[in-house]
Formats: C-alpha cells, structure tokens, sequence
C-alpha cells in the first residue's frame, strides 16, 4: 500500500506543477497548512480520499487519474468488479474502494466503505466532510452473520 501512496503523491506533485500551482495556494485552496500538504505530496502520510478529491477538482482532473495513473474512458457506463476497485487508504480501521474510477464526468464519487469492528466491541470512530455523501450500513448482525 506504501507504493500506491507514493503513486499518487508524486502524479499530484507532476501535476501540480504542471498547473503552475504553488503548494502554498493548493494548501490554501485545502485548508490545511502547508507543512501538512507537503507531507502528502511527499508520500509520508495517508491522502484522505476527500483531501485527494479536492486536489482532482482543483487541478481541474479526475480523481482516477490521481488514483490509477489513467485518463477515465468510460462515458456511459463502468463495471468494476468485486475487491477491484482502486483501494485509498486512509485510517487503518477503514477500507475505501472507489467504485468508478474510469468513469468520465461523475457527478459524486461512490466509494464502498468498509469498517471493521472494533475487538473491544465499541462503535469505530466517525467523520464527514464538505460534499456529497450516501449511507448504506450493514453490520454482522443485519446481514445475518451473527
């Protein structure tokens, strides 16, 4: 997974550049201190996915070119199957796939969101953040595991 991490920061470092954006304006732009950033782009901290969808929107790309490395195709439809979504690490406890990472002009960008339970049986952890977000929970229990 480190090996992806540094994927991803150095196409934002290529293409920030490109864009001829400081990494002052792009903290800016995130609210976050510059110092935090550069630790983002340097590939020594976990990118949260909304930090790496924000850097998409300012650079004017798509978030799956920051993921994978490729310009999306899919205009229509995509299918991505089973596990094969490309995976964002961002909290240990928290697996996210994104779920249509080829796919040209979304308007959101469905992500499963897999959380395990935590060995002391309290609930993990929550966050948010700015934008667009759908809830679909399924514990153990209710699908019938338990």
């Amino acid at each position: 997974m480190k090996e992806k991490m540094k994927e991803i920061a150095l196409r934002i470092r290529e293409l920030r550049k490109l864009s001829d954006i400081s990494t002052e304006d792009i903290s800016a732009y995130l609210k976050i201190s510059v110092e935090e950033y550069q630790k983002y782009e340097e590939g020594n901290v976990d990118i949260p996915a909304s930090i790496v969808f924000e850097v998409a929107q300012k650079l004017g790309v798509d978030m799956g070119l920051l993921l994978t490395g490729e310009e999306n195709r899919m205009h229509i439809f995509t299918v991505t199957r089973k596990d094969n979504g490309a995976a964002v690490q961002r909290r240990k406890q928290y697996k996210y796939e994104n779920l249509a990472e080829k796919f040209i002009h979304k308007k959101a960008e469905p992500f499963i969101v897999t959380v395990e339970p935590r060995s002391d049986g309290t609930n993990p952890s929550t966050n948010s953040h700015a934008g667009q977000e759908f809830a679909a929970i399924w514990t153990r229990e209710n699908l019938g595991m338990e």
